[in-house]
Formats: structure tokens, sequence, C-alpha cells
């Protein structure tokens, strides 16, 4: 454990000191660079996290370990799929775009049931006029057009879709080597660990009597975020010259 910890430490550090500076260096009208640059921060951001959750657990459960692994897994192959795609901003936009779109339905189920349970009059949650200027503004905005589909009206807002997570994983695994079957196997697995159930509560419990398993699984979780930040550096130094920090944190790896 105080291997990986160590391992842990130093993904946080190396992400950390380039995110830093990419951050001035990012033109955030690029749709493709902010997608890369928030990757990076996103993973340094779970990096510092799983080290304070695995240093300071109590319990001796790692759920909050495979929760955030589950979403870890999420974006290396989602991140697979962009580096893979034969129109990676395309399918920045794409991946953009349906997250606008979900945004939106869960605000707009809210209105629904605004109007069903309290008439239209709770007043912590939209009303159907307030979606219709919502959707009036973002109809209005000058770049609504790379979220949207042709023919698209402030009523309609056909968004564009992105795969779902299986269909990326099909899709990339064709491309590379087996590494997305890998994370995609750990997807699953640990997506049963977000919604609780007495069955998957009792196969992580049973699950940690195998702590050799147990520690093999989380140094393979914790490679797979260190391969975002490196295949995000990577993008920068292909794109814009970017020249990360000399750091002998990178002989870990």
């Amino acid at each position: 454990m105080d291997d990986l910890l160590k391992m842990l430490a130093a993904i946080y550090q190396i992400g950390n000191e380039n995110r830093e500076i990419l951050r001035g260096q990012v033109d955030p009208r690029d749709d493709e660079a902010v997608y890369f640059l928030g990757l990076m921060e996103r993973a340094t951001v779970f990096a510092g996290d799983l080290v304070n959750i695995v240093t300071h657990t109590r319990t001796g459960s790692f759920t909050s370990v495979y929760i955030l692994g589950r979403c870890i897994m999420d974006d290396f192959i989602t991140m697979e799929y962009v580096l893979r795609s034969d129109d990676r901003k395309e399918t920045v936009l794409e991946i953009n775009s349906d997250a606008m779109r979900q945004n939106l339905q869960k605000v707009e189920d809210l209105v629904s049931l605004n109007e069903k349970v309290f008439e239209g009059k709770f007043p912590y949650y939209p009303t159907t006029e307030f979606m219709a200027d919502v959707r009036v503004k973002f109809f209005s905005r000058d770049d609504s057009g790379k979220y949207l589909l042709e023919g698209s009206s402030a009523a309609t807002l056909k968004f564009k879709k992105n795969s779902n997570m299986s269909e990326m994983a099909v899709a990339a695994g064709r491309k590379t080597d087996d590494s997305i079957g890998r994370a995609y196997f750990f997807w699953r697995l640990w997506s049963d660990y977000v919604h609780f159930a007495p069955l998957t509560f009792g196969m992580e419990m049973e699950n940690q009597k195998d702590m050799a398993t147990v520690y093999k699984n989380l140094q393979e979780l914790f490679l797979h975020l260190y391969q975002i930040i490196r295949k995000a550096l990577v993008f920068f130094i292909k794109g814009i010259g970017y020249k990360p920090v000399e750091s002998g944190l990178w002989r870990l790896f």
C-alpha cells in the first residue's frame, strides 16, 4: 500500500504542476484543447482525493475508491474514443452537446414535476415559461450551431448525440490494445457501487478478503489515471509544443 500511495502522490504532483501552467496557454475557444485540459484537471483532482481516501479510511472499505474508479474508467474510455475518432474536434463537440442535452432534460423533468404535483407553483422548481425563455436564450447564442442539428429551433433544440459507453468501448477497442476491454470491465464492475444494493455491497465486502487482488486492481486503476494525464500532455506537446515540467517522478512509471 505504501508503494501505491507513492504512485498516487506522484500522479497528483505531475498533473498539478502541468495543469497550472497549461491554464494560461489554452485558448478557451478551442473546444478540443479545453477538453484535454479538463481531463487533466479532473484526473489531478481524483488523484488528490484518492490519496486522502486511501490514507485516512477508518472502515477499511474501498467503496469511495471504486466509485471514483468508475469515473476514471469512464474518462479513460471516452478519451481513447476521442483520440481514435476520425474527427476529434467534432467528437468533443458531440460529447459536450450530449451533456447539454442531458442537463436540459434534468431541468425539464423538474418542470414536469412542478406542473403535475405542485400545479406550477413550487417556488424552487422552474416553470414552463422559464424553460421557454432558457431555450430561446440558448438558441440565440453565437455558438449554438456547434451543438445543434440542422433544423433545430428554440422550441426543439435537437442536440448532437454522443455514443454510449459500451459503443465507445467497442469503437475505441477496434483501434487499440486490450486496455480498453480491461477498463470497460472495471467500469461495469464499479458501476454497481454507485447505486446501493445489498447484493453488490456484499460482493464488495467479500472481494476485500482477497487483499492481494484488491491491491492489483488499485494499481491498475492508478495506472489508468496516470494514462489520462500522460495522454493529455502528449496532446499539448504535439499540438502547441508544450514542454512538460521536468520531474524525477516520471521514473516511477
